[in-house]
């Protein structure tokens, strides 16, 4: 491959051999400490062709909230979905964004709602929504009647899809009363509120189907010798929805089955999809109708819920006390569709501002107004039984800045054993790089991080600190990444990069041995190579240290995630492998 990649793996090595900080660094500085914390409001906005309008600036949106006028400090798009993640593949990094950088989509049907002989419009369009995802994303099911169905998310769509066509619609009133009506009501909402609570960290899309829905009992008319009822529906209800919906970053559209109901009796249309306009209203929805041809519609939701907005603004801290506030948000471009929950659950903060990258270091929760990637890398560490952990961290957007950043390495037993702290020359690099050395093992790497605009996000990545035995030799992880400037550059994500090149160590050679190592390209663990390339040996200062280095041309290579695989032979036999998962994104 020549002398410049040779002059980039020696930088590379150069980095693998820095000094590590013990847990006692220096500590960093945080902006907005003491002054007021910025909150993030999530946003979609599509164009007439359904598809997510990705080169929105600050100056495109107009925002108030609590009807003041808020400046948007900064604006993430962020993209989820357009990865074909294979099950059987580790992730190629981790994030405070989502699990894996596809979707879970549930399907919630409200069978009570759906009379007997009425589920075959609603089966059609699951179909249609389910055929519309992209390969990597999840699909759930739950049914809301007694001893309904719920599976959790699963890739497997043929075990949805034949769950579906046993769904049976189960209303068997003629005319159903408000009573029951407002129970079910009350039923439905429940569920919604579980699946959000369950829906973890990955990207979330709610896809809510039902004949009817009823409003809450202060928006209903009041009848001469109407009951009181056991159920009372509640605006709050509703509310509560909305915000565990915002507080989960959750898409949901409400899809009316307008010919599902056999208990509509004398209520007018309106009256039917009433409730079912008010949820998808509050929580910054949409309401679908399901008649004629579904499956524009249906395929709608995948391109629409595959990227978001994510804006930042400053809230005063007498703000900060758990009320919900009117959003006003407006884009200026024409021709577009904005989706934005009309109100903003502000929490309750503590009054210290942006915490610091030490503070999140060191508390459970993740962080997640600054969305980062983030991967780890082991190496031999000279001259002790210990392994070299190279950290590699950005941010998702990148046009941001960071100005503050620790990582941390943390055992089995949750301890932290090693801590680095970033310098301004670290926060300079792209991505930028953190060395740590710590005994074999597996850790929970944590990468804290804050902004100029005073945003705070912490990402976790799991891996295992060891060098792998390929007897006689031993080997380095496989790092993957570009060349820059002449020097290897790592890279988490490749986009419109016309090559990747695979880097690793091998420890041990012998000074007769014949090294070589072959790079395969293929789709999963277990499926044959689908590209192959020959690598360069090179040597080092250290005597039995050899580093090797070769790439492929992914310009043509469709987006997903693929294996990199480094095969190592000595003297023509094969010794030994390591791997790294490839994520390309389209671009």
């Amino acid at each position: 491959m020549g002398s410049r990649k040779i002059v980039g793996a020696i930088v590379w090595s150069a980095l693998l051999a820095g000094p590590a900080a013990p847990i006692a660094g220096t500590p960093e500085q945080s902006p907005n400490r003491g002054g007021g914390s910025l909150v993030s409001l999530m946003f979609r906005v599509v164009g007439e062709d359904g598809q997510p309008v990705a080169d929105l600036k600050a100056d495109d949106l107009s925002l108030k909230v609590n009807g003041k006028p808020r400046d948007v400090a900064s604006l993430q798009f962020v993209q989820v979905g357009g990865a074909t993640r294979r099950s059987e593949l580790p992730p190629a990094f981790g994030t405070n964004l989502s699990s894996s950088g596809a979707r879970d989509v549930y399907i919630v049907i409200d069978t009570d709602s759906i009379a007997p002989g009425r589920e075959q419009p609603t089966r059609a369009a699951i179909g249609q929504l389910v055929g519309g995802l992209s390969p990597g994303d999840r699909v759930g099911l739950v049914t809301i009647s007694p001893g309904g169905r719920h599976i959790a998310p699963t890739r497997d769509r043929g075990e949805i899809l034949a769950a579906v066509r046993g769904v049976s619609g189960e209303s068997q009133q003629i005319e159903e009363t408000e009573e029951n009506a407002a129970c079910r009501t009350h039923l439905t909402l429940q569920a919604l509120h579980g699946v959000l609570d369950a829906s973890g960290d990955a990207a979330t899309t709610i896809v809510l189907f039902s004949a009817n829905m009823a409003v809450s009992t202060s928006e209903r008319p009041t009848r001469i010798g109407q009951a009181s009822g056991l159920c009372q529906l509640r605006t709050a209800d509703f509310d509560d929805v909305a915000a565990a919906t915002q507080a989960v970053r959750a898409n949901l559209y409400v899809v009316w089955i307008v010919e599902g109901s056999g208990a509509a009796g004398t209520r007018s249309s309106s009256e039917l999809s009433a409730g079912l306009d008010n949820l998808a209203g509050v929580t910054g929805g949409e309401l679908i109708r399901l008649t004629g041809d579904t499956e524009l519609a249906m395929a709608r939701v995948g391109r629409e819920t595959s990227a978001y907005y994510l804006a930042a603004f400053a809230a005063d801290p007498s703000e900060r006390n758990g009320a919900r506030y009117r959003v006003e948000l407006k884009v200026k471009r024409d021709r577009v569709k904005l989706r934005v929950q009309p109100q903003l659950a502000l929490g309750k903060g503590d009054n210290k501002g942006t915490p610091s990258p030490r503070d999140m270091l060191r508390v459970s929760a993740i962080h997640r107004d600054l969305p980062l990637r983030v991967a780890g890398y082991a190496s031999r560490n000279p001259g002790d039984g210990t392994v070299k952990v190279l950290s590699v961290f950005e941010p998702i957007d990148p046009a941001i800045k960071l100005t503050a950043a620790t990582a941390g390495l943390f055992d089995q037993k949750g301890t932290l054993v090693r801590q680095w702290t970033a310098q301004p020359a670290d926060l300079a690099r792209e991505p930028a790089i953190a060395a740590l050395t710590a005994p074999p093992g597996v850790y929970r790497l944590r990468v804290a991080a804050v902004d100029a605009s005073g945003r705070a996000g912490s990402a976790d990545y799991t891996l295992t600190a060891e060098v792998v035995r390929a007897d006689p030799l031993k080997l380095s992880a496989l790092a993957l990444g570009v060349a820059q400037n002449g020097s290897f550059s790592p890279r988490l994500q490749f986009g419109s990069d016309p090559q990747a090149i695979g880097y690793l160590e091998v420890y041990g050679v012998p000074k007769s041995g014949a090294l070589s190592t072959t790079l395969e390209l293929a789709e999963s663990d277990t499926e044959p190579a689908m590209a192959t390339a020959t690598t360069t040996t090179a040597s080092t200062t250290v005597e039995d240290v050899k580093i090797v280095f070769g790439g492929f041309a992914i310009e043509a290579l469709p987006p997903g995630d693929y294996q990199v695989r480094a095969v190592v032979s000595l003297d023509g036999k094969p010794v030994g492998r390591v791997t790294r998962t490839l994520r390309k994104i389209a671009r």
